[in-house]
């Protein structure tokens, strides 16, 4: 290994640009993979690298014909979905309920969760043309990046002007049984130069989530068809020398009906919209020493719906500013040492546009909020005459929920054709604007969770790799949202509480195998809540060792052929055990066991067709399974449907 540590984020960078995926072997990528999630840096391969990973590449995505990031994470070990209010999905990952800054995401450095409630909305939001690559550690990453990354990161690096070569164009047409599905265009511009690059590109669309009736617990139903998810999605980045910098602008538009556990009276446009802008330069102070200051602005406005004196309780229209200035150190003792220090401080000015409802301060009767948080970080990675270890800490300050302080232990051992890692973690969730607001009078503090990873790798051969993973997760003090209603005074008490504990353990199992561009990917994944959860919201009644809306059995794979040099060939499959929710008006006899379910797709690209003009086609859910997504917590809100079955056409053209 040539370093241990290069300079943040340039190596992957210029890695990606270089690297041809497609002509690799399994065993060249295991081996030369620059993976920099799990350390912020790069340097270290997929089997070195202190965490559990998955990565995947562009030929992956582009072959598999995924439609949006729920496609591709749902393929992902561990990793699915789960339905909620305000027709937006969630994310869970190894058996639990992962939204509001649990899960962090990613797109070239800056952090897409939204900043009020912490939550990750994916449903056709991003361009998928536009990725290179997708590195996931299922597992915690706060000790390197914060509170969002309890209990997985998702790192997102896009095309370079290597890659783009001038000026892409990438359009979706789909259809379901009935009506039209989904429309969207993606294009991408580049100009590289020595040392440099600028990279333009925008995604536009429209997707319905189905064409089916919504039903809602007191028996009000509409049409999903009244429905969309509209992206406006566009970025910016330069590159020069040391110097590079991400522009963001981002305008989400949901058209929804479905309310929390009522429906609206009509059809709502609740848009969320992001501006941001990320600056970083990279000072080689000498040949070990890298010195990295970087300068982040975020404003947003999330969950943003207008008000209307029909459904007035709906409004909120609040934004947040952060600003965020931190600076990395990176010093490379040895060719085979090297420590990480970095420094951040990051302010949050959240406001609300008017005085009617949902107002911050002590006594709600302020339109305005400012926090600020400190926080220091170290991590030192080292080969050691029996393997490699990564020692590191982050400790923060904040100024209203305090400190929090976590630590991270890895050892890892490549030997022949095996690896072997041991991982032992402490990660946390830090209380956001909503949580601090809503939870100041039940005094709310971040919650800890506690990760013990294991995992063994063994190459069967160059084409085929095997690896096998056990953990056990415990969050302690999980942040709730309840409401009870206090008889003695006749009020309803809501707000974001500290509760209990929860967790799970588990294992999963990955095989792949490649033969020159043919590729055959199958994983398992099994989780259980060990007993470890106390949160009644979370619990199947009777089903002690279930979560709600989560299979405890999952099987996913993906098959890429190449019949011709031209033509791929990929059939995708998910299998889940029984599910259970709660469907009905009463929880007490609203539980229901959700039927195992078979989902299966084909996709077929062909490429070249004239030039370089690319087509697709694929059929998706070819079973046509009604498939739900229980809500993950007893919210009183009905199972959001799935998507039907859906033809697609894509055309991708270079110029």
């Amino acid at each position: 290994m040539k370093h241990l540590y290069l300079m943040l984020f340039s190596a992957t960078l210029a890695w990606s640009q270089t690297a041809d995926y497609e002509n690799m072997t399994l065993e060249e990528l295991l081996n030369v993979d620059i993976v920099q999630v799990a350390t912020k840096t790069g340097g270290l391969n997929v089997r070195e690298t202190p965490g559990i990973i998955t990565v995947i590449t562009e030929d992956e995505i582009t072959s598999s014909g995924a439609r949006d990031m729920v496609d591709v994470l749902r393929l992902i070990p561990g990793m699915d979905f789960q339905g909620d209010i305000l027709g937006v999905g969630r994310p869970a990952v190894r058996g639990l309920w992962a939204p509001e800054g649990k899960i962090l995401f990613l797109w070239d450095g800056q952090a897409v969760n939204e900043l009020l409630f912490g939550n990750l909305v994916l449903q056709n939001r991003f361009p998928l043309n536009q990725i290179r690559r997708i590195e996931i550690i299922r597992g915690p990453g706060s000790a390197v990046y914060g509170g969002f990354a309890e209990y997985a990161v998702i790192n997102v690096i896009t095309k370079g002007a290597e890659q783009i070569n001038g000026f892409n164009l990438t359009s979706n047409l789909g259809k379901f049984n009935k009506s039209f599905s989904r429309r969207d265009v993606s294009a991408a511009y580049s100009h590289g130069w020595e040392n440099g690059e600028i990279v333009t590109s925008v995604f536009l669309g429209q997707t319905h989530p189905s064409y089916r009736r919504f039903t809602d617990i007191y028996g009000n139903s509409f049409s999903l068809k009244e429905n969309t998810h509209d992206p406006m999605f566009a970025t910016i980045r330069v590159k020069h020398h040391a110097f590079s910098a991400l522009f963001m602008y981002e305008n989400y538009v949901n058209k929804i009906n479905d309310g929390f556990d009522a429906n609206f009276s009509k059809t709502k446009a609740q848009t969320f919209k992001t501006i941001a802008s990320d600056i970083k330069y990279d000072f080689q102070l000498n040949d070990k020493w890298t010195l990295t200051p970087h300068i982040n602005i975020t404003w947003q406005r999330p969950w943003n719906i207008a008000y209307d004196s029909v459904d007035s309780y709906i409004t909120y229209r609040k934004r947040i500013y952060r600003n965020t200035v931190d600076v990395i150190s990176q010093y490379e003792f040895t060719k085979n040492t090297g420590l990480l220090v970095g420094v951040e401080y990051s302010s949050d000015a959240a406001y609300h546009a008017d005085e009617i409802s949902g107002l911050y301060g002590d006594n709600f009767n302020k339109t305005s909020a400012t926090f600020y948080n400190m926080s220091s970080f170290a991590q030192i990675n080292s080969a050691i005459p029996f393997g490699r270890i990564t020692v590191g800490a982050r400790f923060e300050r904040h100024n209203v929920y305090g400190t929090s302080f976590v630590p991270r232990a890895a050892f890892n051992k490549t030997f022949d054709k095996w690896h072997l890692k041991l991982l032992a973690s402490r990660a946390f969730r830090s209380p956001v604007v909503e949580n601090i607001r809503s939870g100041k009078q039940f005094d709310i503090k971040p919650e800890i969770t506690t990760v013990l990873e294991a995992e063994l790798g063994w190459q069967v051969s160059k084409d085929m790799n095997l690896t096998a993973n056990v953990y056990d997760i415990t969050t302690h003090k999980p942040i709730v949202y309840r409401a009870d209603y206090d008889s003695i005074n006749d009020v309803v008490v809501e707000g974001y509480q500290n509760f209990g504990k929860t967790g799970s353990r588990g294992i999963e199992i990955e095989n792949k195998y490649r033969l020159g561009k043919n590729n055959f990917i199958v994983n398992y994944s099994f989780y259980t809540t060990a007993n470890k959860n106390s949160i009644n919201d979370y619990e199947v009644p009777g089903k002690s060792n279930y979560y709600l809306a989560m299979a405890k059995h999952k099987i996913a794979g993906i098959i890429t052929w190449f019949p011709t040099a031209s033509l791929s060939v990929s059939p995708s499959f998910i299998y889940q055990s029984t599910r259970y929710g709660y469907d009905g008006v009463d929880p007490n006899i609203g539980i229901k066991a959700f039927d195992p379910s078979y989902q299966i797709n084909l996709y077929l690209l062909y490429r070249h067709v004239v030039s370089k003009l690319d087509v697709g086609v694929g059929i998706y859910n070819i079973l046509g399974e009604h498939y739900e997504f229980p809500q993950g917590y007893n919210g009183g809100h009905n199972p959001v449907s799935g998507l039907e079955r859906e033809f697609l056409l894509r055309i991708q053209y270079a110029f």
